[in-house]
């Protein structure tokens, strides 16, 4: 009766590992494409962080960036900055995702996935954002899951085997995806403490940020009974619906109810708020999970064969070495999130971190502080950049962004106009940063970028200008923007840049 129960809990069906396979190589792909446009500017050997920068930065468990002689992060990327290294790079990945996505030595495909997307996202850790995390949580898993079961290219070499029903056994592997998913779902919701959720006015504080808004969002800004119970919808959901995916009752079905309205709900995320690829990835990392009960219901009939021709089977110990290895790493995994949950929960216990799993958390990147809980709406940044690039002489004066005039107004399409959400992201963060050497090293290299291309068009100085859009309680006046400058410099030569002002 006991294994019945565990059997239906951690249970897992092929088709739904397969959908979330292909939607996922389908997802990172369209990021893949994204990062290109800005490939000069992130990967090439002018970007806006140079190689030899990049192999110094390391993250800490709580949103800390260290400079360090030899970081820990691991990337492909950092060994040579010259285009033509990360282009061969940047072509093994599209080569790789889209291996995965269609389903073609699946496993193998999804760990050189993993390793090419960790390298390609330790290049800049400044740069990355929440959707980057559930690339690498879909592609871990899927080393250890077996999403190229059907619908795969993979699946028609397969001439003997059983229905795809039959893959209704728990392992290792499907209870450890079944759990993770549940407490890092939850914690979305429980880790809402701040004033705006509990006023009522969490996603309105979301909703009335221009940059985060779409063109449905901006009509309900002034609908507060709306916002209102989209607010408790979100936090209580969040909240209780991945519980429902560890129900021993009758769990097919309630796993079923819990992953469909939290997916619903992700959709409603996108379809208001310009998440960009993060609610799409974390509905492909949530219907992996769904069972063969939604499949009966949709009325999609399992593939008649699922196993492949006869195949040397792994010995024993590299079976074994293999779960324990994919232990260690959701312990890893477990206790950099749980660092970083007890730094947002006031009162919460900090467990001790030692150097050394710190060390190889990092390695692996199964330690990652760039999650997004929206804990305080309120402080939410919103609004755009002026690479501001100018001659001594002041004769001209130009955006260097958009070789147009200078100009402080708001841009009709500011998001597009400051380089889009990651560019503006980074730019906050390094703005907000605590004072000292980490910073200060941080904005010289974005200085020296930008005096690159300031000198290219025959400029001589420059000023980044971060235009920041304060928030404003519900039917009140929004406050003018507020100008706050990153760096100012003179540009001596490609590569020297000075303060402005410490030239005599």
């Amino acid at each position: 009766m006991i294994t019945k129960k565990i059997q239906s809990l951690f249970a897992l069906d092929s088709r739904s590992l397969a959908l979330m396979r292909i939607g996922a190589g389908f997802f990172i792909l369209w990021d893949l494409i994204l990062r290109l446009s800005d490939f000069s500017a992130h990967f090439g050997p002018q970007a806006v962080f140079s190689v030899e920068f990049a192999r110094q930065l390391e993250q800490l468990p709580r949103q800390v960036v260290a400079l360090t002689p030899s970081s820990a992060l691991m990337s492909l990327h950092t060994l040579s900055g010259s285009a033509l290294w990360q282009g061969l790079l940047f072509a093994l990945t599209f080569v790789a995702v889209t291996s995965y996505a269609v389903g073609y030595k699946t496993r193998l495909s999804a760990f050189v996935s993993l390793i090419l997307i960790m390298s390609m996202h330790n290049r800049n850790i400044m740069m990355l954002y929440p959707g980057d995390d559930f690339s690498r949580l879909v592609l871990f898993f899927s080393c250890f899951l077996q999403v190229g079961q059907v619908w795969s290219i993979d699946s028609q070499c397969k001439v003997t085997g059983h229905p795809a029903t039959d893959f209704g056994f728990p392992t290792l592997y499907a209870a450890a995806y079944i759990l993770f998913i549940s407490w890092y779902f939850s914690i979305a919701g429980f880790t809402k403490l701040g004033s705006s959720w509990k006023e009522g006015l969490g996603v309105y504080y979301l909703i009335s940020r221009e940059s985060w808004t779409t063109g449905l969002g901006g009509p309900i800004v002034s609908r507060l009974w709306l916002l209102h119970l989209l607010n408790e919808v979100t936090w209580y959901g969040e909240s209780l619906l991945p519980i429902l995916f560890l129900l021993p009752w009758r769990n097919q079905l309630f796993r079923t109810i819990g992953i469909v309205l939290y997916v619903v709900m992700l959709i409603c995320f996108r379809v208001f708020i310009a998440t960009y690829h993060v609610s799409q990835l974390g509905i492909v990392l949530l219907i992996g999970a769904l069972p063969a009960y939604f499949w009966t219901l949709v009325r999609v009939a399992p593939p008649a064969e699922v196993v492949p021709r006869a195949a040397a089977t792994a010995p024993t110990w590299a079976r074994s070495g293999l779960a324990g290895f994919f232990a260690a790493m959701m312990l890893l995994h477990s206790w950099s999130e749980w660092h970083r949950v007890s730094f947002l929960v006031p009162g919460m216990m900090t467990p001790p971190f030692p150097e050394p799993i710190r060390k190889l958390a990092l390695f692996v990147y199964a330690s990652n502080p760039w999650r997004v809980y929206f804990v305080e709406t309120k402080k939410l940044q919103d609004g755009w950049i002026v690479p501001r690039g100018y001659s001594s002489d002041g004769k001209r004066d130009l955006n260097l962004a958009t070789g147009e005039p200078f100009s402080l107004t708001k841009p009709k399409d500011f998001v597009v106009a400051s380089g889009g959400f990651r560019w503006w992201r980074f730019y906050y963060r390094v703005y907000a940063y605590k004072p000292g050497e980490v910073r200060n090293r941080m904005i010289d290299q974005i200085a020296d970028y930008h005096c690159r291309r300031a000198l290219q068009q025959g400029l001589d100085a420059v000023e980044i200008i971060l235009m920041e859009l304060p928030g404003a309680p519900p039917l009140q006046p929004r406050p003018g923007p507020v100008k706050k400058v990153l760096a100012t410099r003179q540009c001596l030569s490609a590569g020297a840049v000075v303060p402005l002002g410490a030239l005599k």
